[in-house]
């Protein structure tokens, strides 16, 4: 009897927790909000409507997902893409963090030409690279981000040897401010002619950075 008695109040309890975690499942399916694919599509077309070559109003996507991140990104392929581009070019959609209005910019503008069949380098990257460079930084050895393909695709067109490029694209050398663009590239230049360890490259990158800091007309030319 007593037996009889316990089993049919655990069966009691266990009834009462299964209902009780049916109602959760319930609220929480009603509260838990659907994707913002409106928000992805105003945040990703801003500023950019002129270079739009998809109704915006007829994205219709099959995302579970609501981060944030992945559908601007999805909104942006779907707006400007014509064509696949590298994941460094993409990655401004996703993470923006520690970067200027400008850089942002610039770095949309970048991804909206290539994606949309555009020619890179009359787009503005002629300012830092040549055309083979822009070919090497849309086909960048390894996963990079921005900078290091930038960097990469630099050291690419100096060094026969991919191993000393993608080295170079490890350093602090890709951390250099834009506007000292062609000081850095004279230290690439210099390091393809001198290969040594990323290690080494750090080392020296500090010290040029110092000279050049002291003296903004300091040159390694002539030097190699």
């Amino acid at each position: 009897m007593a037996h009889s008695l316990i089993q049919r109040r655990r069966e009691a309890e266990r009834a009462r927790v299964e209902a009780y975690e049916l109602s959760l499942r319930h609220v929480s399916q009603r509260t838990r909000p659907p994707p913002d694919f409106e928000t992805a599509i105003y945040e990703a077309k801003r500023g950019f409507e002129a270079d739009i070559v998809r109704d915006a109003e007829a994205w219709k996507p099959r995302m579970k997902t609501r981060d944030a991140a992945r559908l601007r990104l999805a909104a942006a392929r779907y707006l400007f893409a014509r064509y696949p581009v590298a994941e460094h070019l993409e990655q401004i959609w996703i993470d923006g963090a520690g970067l200027g209005a400008g850089e942002i910019h610039l770095r949309k503008r970048w991804y909206i030409a290539v994606a949309g069949g555009g020619s890179l380098y009359t787009a503005g990257a002629a300012e830092w690279l040549s055309r083979k460079e822009v070919h090497a930084f849309l086909n960048p050895l390894g996963s990079v981000g921005f900078e290091a393909a930038i960097w990469q695709a630099i050291a690419r067109s100096y060094a026969n040897d991919p191993a000393i490029a993608m080295r170079i694209a490890r350093t602090r050398i890709t951390q250099t401010p834009r506007a000292q663009h062609r000081f850095w590239r004279e230290v690439v230049r210099f390091f393809c002619a001198h290969p040594t360890t990323v290690e080494d490259m750090d080392d020296f990158h500090d010290y040029l950075a110092d000279c050049h800091r002291r003296d903004p007309e300091y040159t390694l030319k002539g030097r190699h």
